[in-house]
């Protein structure tokens, strides 16, 4: 319930509290943001944020996979130095995808170009190298639990009939990057669907992406829209499933349509064609909604998980929250002023990120009262 109504806060910075209802109330207040155009304009360019770390003193790193570059901040939004460049030496980056804190000194970068873990040192950029497993083909994502085990969100691609076909794998490694099993993995997925009249494809938003966090107790939780479930998965790797009734939950018409607006093609001789005209769009009956899960934040001080279940149209959004042993709240519609798809809370703050204004990455820092 807190986390519902800090976001709430968060997406209207003009307001400085947020009434759930007479027993709940909470104050969320901007403390700092870095804008890539002053940085750009300051001689560091800040372009793509692919994703952040909070250091134990508050100190935020963020990763550019543009520019190949972890640019480091202190507490109050100073820079202070970049580590890393583009290249194939040690502490060097082509494609860098994603950051993770392993203690109050190390970072652990995952490298897609290199095809490799580094292990960096903030303080003196000391560097080790990990090249990745086998088991691992596209980084996507990966996340560190209190053992320090890894958690590696992957590509898998194959070909059917020389049709690419994707799916995600949820894949865990201990501190070695031994592999010890899989835990999750989506379909396999050639980016379409045949739904409605003959000749209508309605494409799925990253219908091969798994929605995932590593929750304090090591738990995995998987949100999975194909199967309409949230999936738990504790450390020794037994599930429990929680139902989330998408297709009866989804309330927001406004956020349907667009889905189709945006979505629904033509298809030509088996393969894509150009957008719907309005033309046709007027005539089409809509088939039912596809369910789908566009986001997922975990909130550890509260223990609740907030899965956001349709797109952002005109800054509104529909979420369904639960608590880390499934129990699911009513799912609300949230408004918002600006694109907050990746947010993350550490201790007493909340970090949101993005491509926020003109095209220029920001970063908001809130701190939580």
């Amino acid at each position: 319930m807190k986390l519902f109504s800090l976001l709430v806060i968060l997406l209207y910075p003009s307001l400085n509290s947020y009434t759930l209802s007479q027993d709940f109330e909470y104050n969320c207040n901007l403390e700092l943001s870095i804008n890539g155009k002053d940085l750009i304009d300051n001689k560091y360019p800040l372009t793509r944020i692919s994703d952040i770390v909070i250091m134990p003193n508050n100190d935020i790193l963020i990763l550019d996979m543009d520019e190949q570059t972890i640019f480091c901040f202190d507490s109050s939004g100073v820079f202070q130095k970049k580590i890393g460049r583009h290249g194939k030496g040690p502490c060097e980056f082509l494609g860098p995808h994603a950051l993770e804190l392993v203690d109050s000194n190390n970072i652990l970068v995952a490298d897609n170009g290199n095809r490799r873990f580094s292990l960096i040192n903030i303080a003196n950029s000391e560097v080790k190298i990990f090249p990745f497993p086998n088991e691992i083909k596209i980084l996507r994502d990966f996340k560190i639990d209190s053992q320090r085990n890894i958690y590696v969100e992957s590509i898998d691609i194959k070909f059917v009939n020389k049709v690419m076909k994707e799916r995600t794998l949820l894949s865990k490694f201990n501190d070695e990057l031994e592999f010890i099993t899989y835990i999750d993995s989506s379909d396999y997925y050639d980016g379409r669907v045949r739904l409605g009249p003959k000749k209508i494809l309605v494409r799925v938003p990253y219908p091969n992406k798994l929605y995932w966090n590593v929750l304090p107790n090591n738990t995995i939780v998987v949100a999975d829209a194909h199967n309409d479930v949230i999936k738990f998965y504790s450390s020794d790797n037994n599930m429990k499933t929680v139902s989330l009734n998408l297709s009866k939950n989804i309330l927001n018409e406004k956020a349907k349509r667009h889905y189709y607006e945006n979505n629904i093609f033509l298809e030509d001789d088996g393969s894509w064609g150009k957008m719907v005209p309005d033309y046709v769009k007027k005539k089409l009956i809509f088939p039912k909604y596809l369910p789908q899960i566009y986001n997922i934040i975990v909130n550890p001080i509260d223990e609740n998980i907030l899965i956001q279940i349709t797109e952002y149209y005109k800054g509104e959004a529909e979420f369904i929250y639960c608590d880390f042993n499934g129990k699911l709240g009513k799912n609300r519609i949230l408004k918002q002023k600006c694109f907050n798809q990746n947010t993350k809370i550490r201790g007493s703050y909340l970090y949101t990120y993005g491509e926020l204004t003109d095209e220029f990455p920001v970063l908001y820092k809130f701190s939580i009262n």
